[in-house]
């Protein structure tokens, strides 16, 4: 037998490799002799040290008596040999290797093989927590579990643990072997991770990382096959499926070979055996002319076991690592592509259910919430599986996004699609139709085209998937292209709404992308730490795979060990990875403005918690039918930027889109920890005040409550028949402004407050437009007030303006050049408060004038029928003097019936009219 090209000790560092094969074919006292146990155990023990070079190797045989033990010593050169399988001596074995006074005197940094072929044994009744190894001298026992000639998977697991071998691999080849998985605690491991290029950082965490693994040939209910049919070794010599697979794997058949490369990597590992192992045995068990069991072999992790792999190496050829290429196994905030179908973890059985749905349909349809990672589904995880289906290896994968122009963004890939043949179009974002296209007939002529290639995919074998936000679902039924396929019968057979992702998952989406690139965790307690931050919060996955990006930004790339310390410290958790991002959208805003606008954005999704905050949802769609009212509309040009930075953020993963059962569009930061440990937010907050927030709130509920009908008010005790008969009038006066409310006045206040500046570098400016405007009888008190504010650096009062007639203006002016947090509704709804007050105040004042005009009319009446009674009394003793008394109480009080009645009595007298003529013509000259 050739020697090996590896030196096993030299490569692994370990000073010493240790093997012991037992293979027991005989057992006198059982009704049940082996035919290949112990030509398995002979043939692996010369592969460990003749093939893979192992230092010591002890071969321990349970021949049947006519196998010749002269004939079995052949090629055993190196190998102590022992004919002794009985239970005495296998128990002297496992004390005898954890003595270090004795030979082969074991040390914890070598690595040790621990092999077993014979007959194995379940729990007593099937219910024991773990198997049992039967030596050749075992006897029948009615209570199996304290039959002292079976030796518990125990026992061994106790010898293993006290040698506590770097690396130590346990082989069971016998019935029930799988019940070792219950004897050892559950220790996490990634055998789930599919074989990965083997990179010398790869390989070298793997010989660091302490290795503890158990390979079983069947499952912890299963027996295993002694030999299948007349398969022998070259020596007529027949073995077990799980041998002859492993004996082949050791001489170096079962190297997995990356694509595009002639050569393996020269390693196998525990890992890659496994994977040979398990198509190998698959295969030579399910054969149907025989009768036997398909086995299925396992490797499961024991003891201390630290994410290491127990190596072999190919013997016939040296290491020959895959070329490295570094990179971020997480994927931050950016979505999955093809090409990273390595790094996609967490979502296996989402996809093969996609799978089966995209195989059985043409067309599929795909929703999910803002974040919840349809995109990377589709990309990473579909299609690549959809490579693996038979006659879909070649199949390309064609992509587009409808945006602004989706009829032009298809025919740009037209040509690229062919319905004959088997293709996967992509068609992302599918929302955009609605969100981007404001062209109606640029977006029914799409509908029309995508009709048109549904149709075709139906009679031939292109797949067709859309990905669309989960509240664009209503809007894609009503529409051309959805009422071409959508029906309420058929949802299932095309509807692929994503479940959020369970914890198991999020923690394969963890793991998994660091294992790819030989990253590892310090501990399982910082998984669970990253688990318990994550795992509640909506758009889940986008922030693991960006807390995760950014914690390898600062990780070592040479021990490639993620720490604690590192993310709690240095990074500040999922908070303070946040955080970094949310400054960074900050820092990159083109101008102040939009940093201005942010900060009205972030301060309208806080929530007010008791002493705490949270984030908030922010509705994007009213509540009234046919009214465009909602949260984020802001007059002018700051509209687009709002929707700007809205992009920015939701681009950013920071903020998540979505609907809700009532089919309201909605915003909302994708963690309380962007609320509350992002820095700069918590003093804007701090700033802006728990008081304003709250008056924030109450404004913005006041609108929403004026858009709604008023209903009429009943006094108390009103009855079904009062309010039938209700009449509109009785809800006349009732306002839900806030024309008396004392939040106007603190909503003005912040409102001047913000355009203080601008007053007054504008005041002359203002006063000169103003002036003309007013009253000419208030003119001159509208400068002196208005002179005098600015003397003394206050802000005029609007109150104080009201009776000039400018105070609406003013209040105009401010809010079109201050700075303020109001938005269009608000602002709005502030004008209609002080529009209404105005009127109260002027109507107050109509009233009092009213009044004191009667007052003062009231009092003239009275003078004047008091003159007239005395010009009356007069006439008796001076006619003449009374009707001059008459004639002058007439002119001062015309609007007097009695004093004119009395004037017109005493002047019929011609005498007197005569005498009055004669006074008045001297009085002339």
């Amino acid at each position: 037998m050739p020697e090996p090209i590896n030196n096993r000790s030299a490569l692994l560092g370990f000073p010493k490799s240790y093997a012991f094969v037992i293979g027991i074919n005989h057992y006198p006292h059982i009704s049940g002799d082996l035919s290949s146990a112990v030509n398995d155990a002979r043939a692996l023990a010369q592969v460990l040290k003749h093939r893979q070079g192992f230092d010591h190797v002890e071969l321990i045989l349970g021949p049947k008596p006519e196998e010749e033990a002269e004939a079995l010593r052949q090629d055993t050169e190196g190998i102590q040999l022992s004919f002794d399988a009985g239970g005495a001596n296998l128990r002297d074995l496992l004390q005898r290797i954890q003595d270090p006074e004795q030979e082969p005197r074991i040390q914890p940094n070598d690595c040790l093989v621990f092999y077993y072929a014979g007959h194995g044994k379940p729990g007593e009744f099937d219910q024991g927590p773990a198997g049992y190894l039967l030596p050749s001298d075992t006897r029948p026992s009615q209570a199996m579990l304290q039959n002292d000639t079976l030796i518990p998977m125990e026992e061994v697991f106790t010898a293993l643990k006290t040698l506590n071998c770097h690396h130590t691999l346990l082989i069971l080849d016998c019935c029930f072997a799988g019940k070792f998985r219950y004897v050892g605690q559950k220790t996490r491991d990634a055998n789930w991770v599919s074989n990965m290029p083997l990179y010398e950082e790869r390989f070298m965490r793997y010989k660091r990382e302490r290795a503890w693994q158990v390979l079983v040939s069947a499952g912890p209910h299963q027996t295993a096959a002694d030999w299948v049919g007349d398969r022998l070794d070259q020596e007529g010599r027949a073995h077990s499926p799980f041998a002859e697979a492993l004996i082949e794997a050791l001489e170096g058949k079962a190297e997995l070979r990356e694509r595009g490369r002639n050569l393996g990597d020269g390693v196998l590992t525990s890992q890659e055996l496994f994977i040979y192992l398990w198509n190998k045995v698959e295969k030579l068990t399910n054969d149907p002319t025989i009768e036997q069991t398909v086995q299925y072999p396992d490797l499961f992790p024991m003891g201390d076991h630290q994410g290491g792999q127990f190596i072999f190496f190919d013997p016939n050829n040296k290491l020959n690592f895959a070329d490295r290429v570094i990179r971020n196994p997480y994927k931050g905030l950016e979505p999955y592509a093809a090409a990273d179908h390595d790094l996609f973890f967490g979502r296996k059985e989402v996809v093969n259910s996609l799978l089966a749905k995209v195989l059985g349909a043409p067309l599929v349809l795909v929703t999910a919430p803002s974040g919840g990672g349809k995109s990377s589904l589709v990309r990473a995880g579909l299609y690549p599986a959809l490579q693996q289906t038979e006659g879909w290896a070649d199949a390309p994968l064609i992509e587009l996004r409808p945006g602004a122009l989706p009829r032009q963004a298809l025919a740009d890939v037209r040509h690229q699609i062919d319905p004959t043949q088997k293709q996967l179009l992509l068609l992302d974002q599918y929302e955009e139709l609605f969100t981007e296209c404001q062209d109606e007939d640029e977006r029914a002529g799409f509908e029309q085209d995508l009709i048109k290639l549904w149709k075709a995919a139906r009679d031939g074998q292109l797949k067709i998937v859309l990905t669309m936000r989960s509240d664009f679902e209503w809007q894609l039924e009503a529409s051309a292209f959805g009422q071409a396929f959508w029906t309420a019968d058929n949802l299932a057979g095309f509807l692929f709404r994503l479940p959020p992702m369970g914890l198991d998952e999020l923690r394969e989406a963890l793991v998994g992308p660091a294992w790819v690139e030989a990253f590892d965790f310090e501990n399982d307690e910082l998984v669970d730490l990253i688990l318990s931050e994550i795992s509640y919060a909506p758009g889940a996955l986008p922030l693991l795979s960006f807390t995760l990006s950014e914690l390898y930004r600062i990780t070592d790339k040479d021990t490639r060990i993620f720490t604690t310390g590192q993310y709690k410290e240095e990074l500040g958790g999922v908070n303070g990875a946040l955080s970094r991002r949310a400054r960074a959208i900050y820092d990159t805003l083109p101008d102040n403005q939009h940093r201005a606008t942010m900060q009205k954005i972030m301060l309208r999704m806080v929530r007010l918690n008791d002493g705490s905050y949270a984030r908030r949802r922010v509705f994007l769609s009213s509540v009234q039918p046919g009214q465009d009212l909602h949260e984020f509309n802001f007059p002018g040009e700051e509209d687009q930027i709002v929707h700007d930075v809205l992009d920015r953020l939701e681009a950013a993963h920071l903020i998540i889109r979505g609907s809700d059962r009532l089919g309201q569009a909605f915003i909302e930061p994708v963690h309380d920890s962007l609320i509350n440990y992002w820095p700069l937010c918590r003093q804007w907050i701090e700033e802006f005040g728990r008081d304003n927030l709250l008056l924030q709130r109450q404004l913005w509920q006041a609108v929403l409550d004026s858009t709604r009908p008023q209903e009429p008010v009943f006094g108390y005790g009103a009855t079904a028949e009062d309010k039938l008969g209700a009449d509109d009038s009785l809800t006349a006066n009732f306002s839900k402004l806030w024309e008396s409310n004392p939040k106007l006045l603190q909503v003005l206040e912040q409102v001047s407050a913000g355009a203080r500046d601008y007053l007054f570098s504008h005041k002359d400016a203002i006063l000169t437009e103003a002036l003309p405007q007013i009253a000419e009888a208030d003119r001159e008190h509208f400068q002196s007030f208005w002179d005098d504010c600015h003397a003394k650096g206050e802000i005029p009062d609007l109150n104080s303006l009201i009776l000039s007639g400018y105070s609406d203006k003013i209040l105009a002016l401010l809010l079109e050049k201050g700075q303020h947090w109001l938005n269009e509704a608000e602002a709005q709804f502030i004008r209609q408060s002080w529009e209404k007050r105005i009127a109260d105040v002027l109507d107050l004042k109509r009233q009092r004038d009213e009044a004191i005009e009667a007052e003062r009319r009231s009092a003239r009446l009275a003078r004047a029928n008091g003159n007239a009674f005395k010009a009356v009394q007069l006439d008796r003793r001076d006619p003449t003097a009374a009707l001059r008394l008459a004639e002058m109480n007439y002119r001062i009080y015309p609007e007097s019936e009695a004093a004119a009645a009395i004037f017109k009595q005493l002047l019929s007298d011609p005498i007197q009219a005569n005498c009055l003529l004669t006074i008045r013509e001297a009085g002339d000259r």
